[in-house]
């Protein structure tokens, strides 16, 4: 055959791959065209085997919208009406049985745990004034300064009640305190005659100023059923219960008295020349003529931010002067600034009657006090307290809160003594009531509000972010940890963002802030993708007709033998995640009729390779390794120059071009 002929029959053959990816998720499978060409190009004089390859991966990586829960107290208000008109214009003043008081029913602790402490706090009491003094007690501790007269020479006689001996004068108790307040109490003009129960952060004290007692050995506690190692939920169900049973008292009523002598009224109305809102509180014990103490309770509103009290009290005739409680009914924030006031006319003084005032409110979230003279004692079993800088006649009485206490206002030792709650005269000696605990829960849940398990299974970089639900807990923050570091604030209503954790098992736990046994764990395994990255972009030599006749079948351009790529970065990786790789062939065609025809692929590893093995037309080959087609782990191999293409129907070539599809299947399942 001359020159001109044989290349007028000069035969191509191209065979190529297009990517294909399988993910764990999901068994799939992609088909890749593959080109056998035969034409009688004369200018032609090689073969070349071309395949574009395409990128198409199967993974669908699931989307989640990133919401954020938030929650807000805001301060309790009320539109107000005319000036002109009455908002509450009724009178209430109970003289029958349903309205009357058994003070001795009451309990002989009337701030729970509190009673004994000018400042007790559940949570945290933070002290941001350097002229601070009383009986201090709380979970934590804290001071914002460095002043070193922090408590001053405190109160250097009495001391909180002991169940043991000997008798200490204990005034400061908490479960741990900060560096700074420790600092402080080191020095030896701080606390020189009392002693402290501090559990965590007192190393730098002396051992002079701690006490041999522990805070379990409190008789409050004890009585109140206080856990030490617990305080922010065994103080709360505490108080909740001290301060519902003063609500229960006037549910419906508004007023409740301990004698039918006693005469209580409030009267709510718009004073016109102030234009502000007046509650006018009439107590008339005039004709009281008992020896026991008198028991008052009203439902009180806060209607608008500037509202006034005023109390007009005529004495008893037998000169015993009342406890006060009031009920608030705030749910959210409430605010005491310098636009309040509170004063007593008649036969007694605020001052007089100030520290046997309590101020109980059983849903308040937050109870600021930043002006002077509101007189009485703050029991807010749910929330916080603030007491704001505003001057040394700001504190009065005790504050005892559920959560946490920040006292940024002075309390010099007089004002402490002298404004401590009166116990001497407390009419109730009922045991404290002992509720059966309300620990704080803590779990997780999807975004839509699923709950999850303790285990949960996700792939690498999925936008997936848990929800932190939590019941009987008022905090904004939680705090949570990753593995074995350290736990940081986690902020209730970010979340736990999943997205960015590395592949591997991580171990996630969310707990209450200072009750290390509330706490929920969750087991999350990071899975990777198990994807074929890269097929074989085969290019074989060039034959014209002749030479094809001959010997029908194509070797593999030596520098051209790219091979296989899969990468496997699926978690667990303990065997169980085995993956398999096929190709199928089909016949190569010119549009007329089929050609048979087989790939022998053969691997640069030699025979421990895995791409070794003969496809056929319209056949399957499933790779294997060492006689092993299944794998657990990621795989990269050339193909050898040995790999080679033949058409097993060559009689049957004519001139045209041929198209084969090589189809290659990635499984994440066993053959």
């Amino acid at each position: 055959m001359n020159r001109k002929n044989r290349l007028a029959f000069l035969l191509f053959l191209l065979v190529g791959g297009t990517l294909f990816t399988s993910t764990v998720q999901a068994f799939s499978s992609t088909e890749t065209a593959t080109q056998t060409t035969m034409t009688a190009d004369s200018a032609t004089q090689e073969t070349l085997m071309n395949s574009s390859t395409e990128d198409s991966p199967a993974t669908t990586r699931s989307k989640s919208d990133e919401t954020a829960e938030s929650s807000s107290q805001t301060s309790t208000s009320s539109s107000v009406k005319s000036p002109e008109k009455t908002i509450k214009p009724e009178k209430r003043g109970l003289v029958d049985a349903s309205g009357l008081v058994n003070p001795r029913e009451l309990s002989s602790y009337p701030l729970g745990v509190g009673t004994e402490f000018t400042a007790f706090a559940g949570g945290t009491l933070t002290i941001g004034q350097q002229n601070v003094t009383g009986y201090m007690g709380a979970n934590t501790i804290t001071g914002k300064n460095g002043w070193p007269n922090y408590f001053g020479s405190n109160l250097t006689t009495g001391g909180l009640k002991l169940t043991g001996d000997p008798k200490e004068n204990v005034t400061v108790v908490a479960n741990t305190i900060n560096d700074t307040l420790a600092n402080n109490l080191a020095q030896s003009s701080a606390f020189p005659n009392q002693k402290l129960i501090v559990k965590n952060g007192g190393a730098k004290i002396p051992a002079a100023k701690k006490s041999v007692h522990s805070a379990d050995q409190l008789q409050a506690f004890q009585d109140n059923g206080i856990t030490a190692d617990n305080w922010q939920s065994t103080t709360q169900n505490n108080l909740i219960s001290v301060s519902e049973k003063y609500q229960s008292l006037t549910q419906d009523k508004g007023v409740a008295v301990s004698d039918t002598a006693i005469k209580a009224t409030q009267t709510v109305v718009q004073d016109t020349t102030k234009a502000k809102t007046v509650h006018q509180i009439s107590l008339d014990l005039r004709n009281y003529t008992s020896s026991a103490v008198p028991i008052i309770i009203l439902d009180m509103n806060l209607f608008r931010a500037d509202d006034e009290f005023e109390i007009n009290y005529q004495g008893a005739s037998s000169k015993q002067l009342p406890y006060l409680i009031f009920n608030w009914q705030t749910s959210g924030t409430f605010t005491w600034d310098w636009n309040n006031h509170l004063t007593v006319t008649g036969d007694t003084t605020i001052e007089a009657l100030g520290n046997r005032i309590i101020h109980s409110f059983p849903n308040a979230s937050q109870v600021s006090i930043i002006a002077a003279k509101f007189y009485g004692s703050l029991l807010v079993p749910k929330g916080n307290i603030l007491v704001g800088s505003a001057g040394a006649n700001v504190m009065h009485s005790s504050y005892v809160a559920g959560g946490d206490i920040e006292i940024q206002s002075e309390l010099n030792l007089d004002m402490a003594k002298r404004n401590q709650f009166d116990t001497s005269n407390w009419p109730g000696t009922s045991a404290p009531n002992h509720p059966t605990p309300k620990l704080p829960t803590i779990h997780l849940t999807t975004e839509d509000g699923h709950a999850v398990g303790n285990e949960l299974t996700i792939f690498k970089d999925q936008p997936i972010k848990l929800k932190i639900v939590t019941t009987d807990y008022e905090g904004t923050d939680v705090e949570g940890a990753d593995g074995q570091g350290d736990f940081s604030k986690m902020v209730i209503t970010d979340g736990v963002n999943l997205q960015g954790l590395s592949v591997g098992k991580h171990v996630i736990t969310i707990r209450i802030p200072g009750q290390e046994d509330v706490f929920t764990k969750i087991i999350v395994n990071v899975s990777g993708y198990l994807t074929l990255d890269q097929v074989p972009d085969l290019q074989f030599g060039k034959k014209d007709l002749s030479q094809f006749s001959q010997d029908p079948s194509f070797q593999l351009v030596s520098e051209n033998n790219e091979g296989i790529k899969i990468t496997d970065e699926r978690f667990p990786t303990d065997g169980k995640t085995p993956w398999s790789l096929s190709v199928a062939l089909s016949d190569f065609s010119n549009g007329k009729k089929p050609i048979a025809g087989k790939i022998d692929f053969a691997s640069a590893q030699g025979a421990q390779g895995l791409l070794n093995g003969t496809v056929t037309s319209d056949g399957k080959l499933t790779f294997d390794k060492t006689g092993k087609p299944n794998l657990d782990h990621s795989v990269s191999e050339n193909l050898a120059a040995e790999t080679k293409l033949s058409i097993t129907d060559a009689k049957q070539v004519e001139t045209g071009t041929y198209q084969a599809t090589l189809r290659w299947t990635l499984s994440n399942a066993p053959q």
